[in-house]
């Protein structure tokens, strides 16, 4: 995707509108990349700090119920819910999904940004034969067109990461229950998010058990 320059209504000299200097506006696969990687740390360091704390209180009861039946063989598992949105059905046919809603919106705010681009190059070539009324008009015309373009692209990244989420939740919930059922079937003690266990043997892996599981009860 190609820097493209705008021209600064406040200063009237023309700029690289990507560096996100004032007045200017970002094309949406940035703002979405950048905006979108900040919301998704901070929620990934809330989730993992979550995780930990189940993960802990999981252990002492395992602790607790295997020092009490000490006869029993305790059987662990873990499940990668990171490998299930990958690699699972759903979890590819939702990145499909995303990937299509991104190319439309992006389509249709660079239908935008050629426009506001156009009012730019129009105003330069006219500029010096423009009465002042005229400049101060293309100068609102433009602002409104940032202005619209703004909104939109806050609009479209909003519903692409609301849609993203609601349909990993979806798939979450699902492989949660197929895990416990897993869990229960098979007579496992406590099974765990992998993200929160430091090392994990190959074994105790069952995550590739839940994607197959998944796809089939949950195929289309």
């Amino acid at each position: 995707m190609g820097v493209y320059h705008g021209w600064s209504i406040l200063s009237g000299q023309k700029r690289d509108l990507r560096q996100g200097e004032g007045g200017g506006f970002f094309t949406f696969y940035e703002t979405t990349k950048l905006k979108r990687q900040a919301i998704k740390n901070l929620e990934d360091t809330k989730m993992r700090v979550f995780k930990i704390i189940f993960a802990i209180i999981f252990i002492a009861i395992f602790v607790f119920v295997f020092s009490s039946n000490a006869a029993d063989v305790a059987k662990i598992g873990v499940v990668d819910f990171q490998r299930i949105f990958k690699n699972s059905s759903a979890g590819k046919a939702l990145q499909a999904e995303l990937k299509s809603q991104f190319n439309k919106m992006q389509t249709e705010l660079e239908k935008k940004k050629s426009e506001i681009e156009e009012i730019q190059k129009s105003s330069e070539r006219q500029a010096a034969v423009m009465s002042k009324e005229s400049r101060e008009e293309k100068k609102r015309e433009l602002q409104i067109k940032i202005y619209d373009f703004k909104n939109l692209e806050k609009k479209y990244r909003s519903e692409l990461r609301n849609n993203e989420r609601k349909k990993l939740m979806s798939i979450q919930e699902k492989a949660l229950k197929i895990a416990q059922e897993i869990g229960k079937k098979e007579g496992y003690l406590i099974i765990i998010d992998k993200s929160v266990a430091v090392y994990v043997p190959k074994t105790l892996d069952l995550t590739d058990k839940v994607i197959q599981e998944y796809n089939t009860v949950y195929k289309k």
